[in-house]
């Protein structure tokens, strides 16, 4: 496909339907208005069926039909050893077939850069790039991988030799905080040195004012006060012992869960089961991305109770520690490192106790006054005026420039291992520019 606007093209690849993932959308609309031309290149999935969408940042958004169900690699599948092996050749076959689709979908393109979020496209633009001369190919890893939460011994094995096998060939590395950009680079020295981009939340001029429509959605008093845990329903998520912690939060509180999950079914059972927390636990559906700010505003408290099941969440920074305070809710997160610093350096909330129960959580929550609240709902905005989105933008699209670009008269290139020579460089600059 010919190049009519001269704007260098980059591709994204990611194994979802794309509209429910911020990082992916906020990463491309900020690289589109920067000047790139973007097209992602996702999946179709229950949550979004449409072929294709246009942003109005003018990125273009194309899912292909595919047979790949990439968080089945968090399970442990069937029992045995020949379960075990069956359901891994059963995706492995799956992931070629999606594979395939999504070079073709490249190979129509053409771009000059393929980013691809997380391991699980490495792969698939890694080998695209190889067979397409002065390419850039650009890894987005939205967390470590390989440590995530449920995920089998065997798959674990498998993804780290991908990433070996794949690091001296990345001419730009992304992720997502510095304590995960420390263990990729003591895993894998060959890869070049990261650029942290945060899941920072977009700048508004003031918190959303709350307009009751939380509190409508969920059956709950204008004068009760809402802990608020908005996302997935998933497991080592913490979620189970948040439920049955309910049961002690003080009078006048309801734990509020806003969002969609394997284990919905399981979390209302547990609620339903104690008669103490039957009416404090409520559930509603969870809200489009574009007005998720505007019903967090709803809460009193957003809660992050994630489980230390794992390195991926130890390392944590879900994008609910700006979400929560963009909408001017003070944060409850779990003790691990990033966590921490965040909440302990900007005041705009308090750890959780460790291990959760009713009694911590209800000692916690009735031990934080009104000038608390007020003290750490100010702090939120302090935070996500230095934290936001735009911060990181400007970040992602420098580190573009210095990978894709020709330099500028003086400027420096970025320091790390580059796979192509000087010489190649520079003929992948004069084909972008002839693009």
């Amino acid at each position: 496909m010919r190049n009519t606007t001269g704007a260098p093209r980059v591709a994204a690849l990611v194994l979802n339907s794309v509209n429910h993932d911020a990082r992916v959308v906020k990463e491309a609309d900020a690289l589109a208005k920067a000047g790139f031309e973007v097209r992602v290149i996702g999946l179709r999935d229950d949550r979004c069926g449409d072929p294709e969408t246009v942003r109005p940042s003018g990125v273009r958004i194309v899912r292909i039909d595919h047979g790949w169900r990439g968080k089945t690699d968090r399970d442990s599948g069937p029992s045995g050893l020949l379960g075990r092996v069956r359901t891994f050749f059963r995706r492995a076959m799956a992931y070629r077939a999606t594979s395939r689709l999504m070079r073709d979908a490249l190979d129509r393109f053409a771009p000059v850069a393929v980013h691809c979020h997380d391991l699980t496209t490495l792969p698939i633009g890694a080998h695209w790039c190889r067979g397409h001369d002065e390419r850039r190919l650009i890894f987005d890893s939205h967390e470590l991988y390989e440590e995530s939460a449920g995920m089998s011994p065997m798959m674990k094995r498998v993804w780290k030799r991908v990433l070996r096998r794949h690091a001296s060939h990345v001419n730009g590395f992304i992720t997502v905080n510095e304590s995960i950009a420390a263990e990729h680079a003591k895993r894998y020295p060959t890869l070049p040195k990261a650029v942290v981009v945060m899941n920072a939340a977009e700048r508004t001029a003031s918190p959303p004012v709350d307009d009751g429509r939380l509190r409508a959605a969920a059956g709950v008093a204008a004068a009760e006060r809402i802990l608020l845990y908005q996302g997935g329903y998933s497991r080592h998520r913490g979620l189970e012992d948040l439920v049955r912690s309910a049961a002690g939060l003080p009078d006048g509180w309801t734990l509020v869960l806003m969002g969609w999950g394997s284990i919905e079914a399981e979390l209302r059972r547990i609620a339903d089961a104690d008669p103490r927390s039957r009416d404090r636990v409520r559930f509603v559906p969870p809200a489009p991305q574009s007005e998720l700010c505007d019903w967090s505003a709803g809460a009193t408290l957003g809660v992050i109770p994630y489980e230390n099941t794992c390195l991926n969440h130890w390392y944590c920074t879900p994008n609910k520690l700006w979400e929560y305070p963009s909408a001017g809710v003070p944060v409850l997160a779990s003790p691990f490192p990033e966590l921490r610093r965040a909440i302990e350096s900007s005041g705009m909330g308090r750890l959780l106790p460790q291990p959760l129960t009713s009694e911590s959580l209800g000692r916690l929550v009735a031990d934080i006054s009104e000038d608390d609240l007020a003290a750490m709902r100010a702090a939120c905005q302090t935070f996500v005026a230095a934290e936001h989105w735009g911060v990181y933008a400007a970040r992602l699209v420098a580190a573009y420039r210095t990978w894709v670009l020709p330099s500028a008269p003086g400027e420096p290139r970025m320091r790390g291992p580059v796979t192509m020579s000087a010489r190649a460089a520079a003929a992948a600059r004069r084909s972008a520019a002839r693009s």
